[in-house]
């Protein structure tokens, strides 16, 4: 059963998450009352939650284990991963159930039309799964800017491309959520919902 009111999303990135085993993480999870983990696939270093070795048997223990928790799993990540892998990863949100599949953009030196032209193959895929891939806004990349997000879903006018919604970075540049939301109304397809203390003061 699903909980009324409990629509959020957990992005397990947290150092202490990364070490919990994934039942333990789960039972975290639920326990805070949230409905749905955001387990991340990541480059090396990072958070790997979704680390598929072997897709079917790894993909029917995240499914087992979510539903044993009674959980959903709405959206997962793909940071730092190449094409050929990200295009995996649609499959495996087709997979899971859920609808966004986030990843950052490229770095500040790549033009808002280079990095569209490049999430093309991505986009047809996404959108042919009927699942969207969310591109999040951040500091020192080719989509940080609420002109460059309006930009990007400008140029990509496909349902299989959205936002990943990130206050914090929009904080650092001095622009406001409520401008983002206004100018990318239907276009947002995830939003962090984060608080953050003095690390908000530097790129991260």
């Amino acid at each position: 059963m699903r909980r009324p009111g409990r629509g959020f999303a957990v992005c397990p990135v947290q150092k202490w998450s990364c070490t919990l085993e994934p039942g333990k993480q789960q039972d975290s999870v639920t326990h805070r009352g949230t409905q749905s983990p955001h387990p991340c696939t990541a480059k090396p270093g990072w958070c790997d939650h979704l680390n598929l070795k072997n897709p079917k048997v790894d993909l029917a223990a995240v499914q087992s284990t979510l539903r044993k928790h009674g959980l959903d799993c709405h959206a997962i990540s793909a940071y730092g991963n190449p094409v050929e892998l990200v295009m995996e990863r649609l499959e495996t949100l087709k997979a899971l159930g859920g609808y966004a599949l986030v990843r950052g953009s490229a770095g500040p030196d790549v033009s808002v039309k280079s990095f569209a032209d490049s999430l093309l193959p991505l986009v047809k895929r996404a959108e042919a799964l009927g699942v969207t891939l969310a591109i999040e806004n951040h500091g020192q990349a080719a989509i940080d800017s609420i002109d460059s997000m309006v930009e990007l879903c400008r140029l990509v006018p496909s349902p299989g491309l959205g936002i990943a919604l990130a206050p914090i970075h929009l904080y650092r540049r001095n622009e406001r959520t409520e401008d983002a939301v206004q100018a990318l109304r239907g276009r947002i397809a995830f939003f962090y919902a984060w608080d953050w203390g003095p690390s908000a003061d530097k790129n991260w």
